[in-house]
């Protein structure tokens, strides 16, 4: 079985019309691939059609951090001491 990846797919029209939509893109994207870190999703590819831009990443399952803060409105200590170790080895 091959290797799952995710892709974020952005249309050019609407992210090049906002200000500064194509500046913030392009700095995503080399953001992205100088970040080396197993804490931190990595960047695989970057395709570009006429009209949308493709950025293929690795697969993260079990959701974004936000929705589970907004959804969990108290952590263990624990948890919260795991959650916190990994977002700083992240920015490290």
């Amino acid at each position: 079985m091959g290797k799952s990846y995710a892709i974020k797919a952005f249309s050019k029209e609407a992210a090049y019309s906002e200000d500064k939509g194509k500046e913030c893109l392009i700095k995503e994207i080399e953001i992205m691939r100088a970040l080396n870190q197993k804490n931190c999703m990595k960047l695989h590819e970057v395709f570009e059609s006429e009209n949308s831009l493709y950025i293929v990443v690795e697969l993260l399952e079990g959701g974004q951090l936000y929705d589970k803060v907004k959804a969990k409105y108290k952590f263990k200590p624990q948890e919260t001491k795991t959650i916190m170790h990994s977002i700083l080895l992240g920015l490290r």
